[in-house]
């Protein structure tokens, strides 16, 4: 500082252009790369605005998605999985073996019944002959093929000997219970003239496996005899014509030949006298023909049914339309009994259904309706089913439920509560329905035998169902198989038993899905869990990319604000 206290400018220092272009300059942003990171953020934002709203929407709509793909159109996947199923359904046997039947017959003691197994089937269904006549309609028959599985069963086979009624010469009785006294004699001496027979006598010791599947029939030779074609190549019937007992092949399953269709060996597209040089008529031990109880079920097409597809209604999926033809079967007392239409087939039941809700499943082999109520829940890996059962009163006399009178004909009703007559269906007929062991049934019928102890837990008929979209993972349908036995008919082989009459079980078969399969789970789990993890991981990942697009923005943003600081 000078000494008069004044300044003075320095003179400008002077810089060479090395060291001036050498000064370092303020960082800027390049405007090009800012304005990219503000579109990238507006568009990242605009994502995450869309994350938000396919969070409320898309469930919605994957929801939507999977009800338009539920009818059974035609080619569709769901109406693929619905002609094969994912899953083998399972057949159930259960003989009842009679162990006392000389003693019972000698009116020594009531019947003691046995039970054996379970012998156990694996079925094929195949969906036959699939129709659409309309898209709303699906028109098909079903056939199942049965293969035993003797890992699932009481045995290594099904070569166990029970002794079981003679189902044909009970059906034979059943027919002939009105004849004159001299037309009974008259059947039992043809019957008594065939000594090579085996099946001459009310009771049989056989294997299981031929109970079920065929074995050598006086009976149904004798049948064969009366056909049109052996009656016209003999000229003369030996049974005179008053002997028609009815199609005993078919003692128990749909009387009628379902729909039309019939048999590779099917005579009715020939005349009487052209079947008859194709027909050994003559009844030798080499030239019987075979009865079965199950045989007519096996590897044959049956159960005719038209059903709706829910294209253009989805609630009315699966509804009946017509069963072997019929919308409107003639067996029963009254329309409502009669009805189809408005029942569910059995394979596909209403969507939503409710606790409250009751199911009206028509069942062919009983060619009636039945009423299934909500009982209780059950869960299958995690999946909660309603389980639903059918009404306890479904078999009780009329006298107890009158809503049962349609069903039993006879007037007054002569059966007892807990029992079915399928003759109006399946004329000529033996045998009875019931529940296994009698449950729900009159407490008489179990006292008239021994061994039956009904269990509701292991005995009832159920149907296990998603309640949402209505989905069966699992149904096991139960019957149990009888004959009457009545003292004094006429026919000489019960005078002696100690009871006016017996309900004398035979088998009860439990047949269905009893649980699903991982396959079947698989789809089930997709399908209840796609619209809302899918809605879930939609909504993640595009606001995760919405984020993404932002952070160039937010980057730049960030290094702004250290600048000024």
């Amino acid at each position: 500082m000078p000494s008069n206290g004044t300044y003075t400018l320095a003179p400008p220092e002077e810089f060479t252009q090395e060291e001036f272009q050498n000064i370092k300059k303020p960082r800027r942003r390049s405007r090009k790369c800012q304005k990219y990171a503000y579109y990238s953020c507006g568009l990242g934002f605009l994502f995450i605005i869309g994350a938000l709203i396919s969070a409320i929407f898309l469930e919605e709509f994957l929801e939507r998605q999977i009800l338009d793909n539920m009818p059974l159109a035609e080619g569709s996947r769901t109406f693929q999985g619905f002609q094969r199923p994912p899953v083998r359904p399972r057949m159930y046997l259960y003989m009842f073996n009679l162990t006392n039947h000389e003693d019972f017959l000698a009116g020594k003691s009531k019947p003691k019944m046995e039970e054996l197994g379970p012998y156990t089937y694996s079925q094929s269904m195949i969906m036959s002959d699939p129709e659409f006549p309309d898209p709303d309609i699906l028109r098909f028959t079903v056939q199942r093929n049965f293969t035993f599985e003797p890992n699932e069963s009481v045995g290594l086979d099904d070569a166990e000997t029970v002794i079981v009624p003679n189902i044909p010469l009970f059906g034979a009785m059943h027919k002939l219970k009105d004849e004159y006294q001299i037309g009974k004699n008259v059947f039992k001496e043809i019957l008594n003239s065939y000594d090579f027979a085996q099946d001459r006598t009310p009771f049989l010791k056989l294997t299981v496996k031929e109970f079920m599947w065929g074995y050598k029939s006086i009976l149904l030779s004798l049948q064969r005899t009366e056909s049109p074609e052996c009656s016209i190549a003999n000229e003369e019937s030996s049974f005179d014509g008053w002997d028609n007992f009815g199609d005993l092949d078919d003692a128990w399953g749909d009387y009628r030949a379902e729909s039309g269709v019939q048999s590779e060996n099917t005579l009715n597209q020939i005349t009487p006298t052209e079947a008859a040089n194709l027909i050994d008529c003559d009844i030798r031990k080499d030239n019987m023909d075979s009865f079965g109880f199950m045989s007519i079920r096996n590897a044959t097409k049956r159960d005719l049914r038209e059903i709706n597809t829910g294209v253009s209604n989805l609630t009315l999926k699966g509804r009946m339309i017509s069963w072997d033809d019929q919308t409107k079967v003639q067996y029963w007392g009254s329309d409502e009994c009669n009805t189809i239409r408005n029942a569910h087939d059995p394979s596909a039941v209403p969507m939503n259904i409710q606790k409250s809700t009751l199911l009206n499943v028509f069942v062919g082999e009983l060619c009636r309706k039945l009423n299934f109520q909500y009982h209780d829940d059950a869960f299958y890996d995690g999946v909660k089913t309603y389980r639903y059962l059918p009404l306890s009163n479904t078999f009780d006399n009329p006298e107890e439920s009158p809503e049962n009178e349609c069903y039993c004909l006879s007037s007054p009703c002569d059966r007892k509560s807990g029992l079915f007559d399928i003759e109006s269906c399946q004329p000529g007929s033996p045998v009875l329905i019931s529940w296994p062991h009698f449950l729900f049934g009159d407490p008489d019928l179990r006292l008239g035998v021994d061994g039956m102890d009904p269990d509701p837990d292991a005995h009832q008929f159920r149907i296990d169902l998603e309640p949402k979209y209505g989905l069966a993972l699992s149904a096991m349908a139960q019957f149990q198989f009888n004959v009457k036995i009545v003292r004094n008919n006429g026919f000489g082989y019960f005078d002696n038993i100690n009871a006016e009459e017996v309900v004398l079980p035979f088998c009860y078969i439990k047949e269905g899905l009893p649980e699903p399969s991982e396959e079947m789970m698989a789809q089930i789990h997709l399908i209840l869990g796609l619209p809302a993890k899918g809605a879930r991981i939609v909504s993640l990942g595009v606001m995760i990319f919405g984020l993404i697009l932002m952070a160039p923005e937010l980057m730049i943003w960030i290094f702004n604000c250290v600048d000024r600081h």
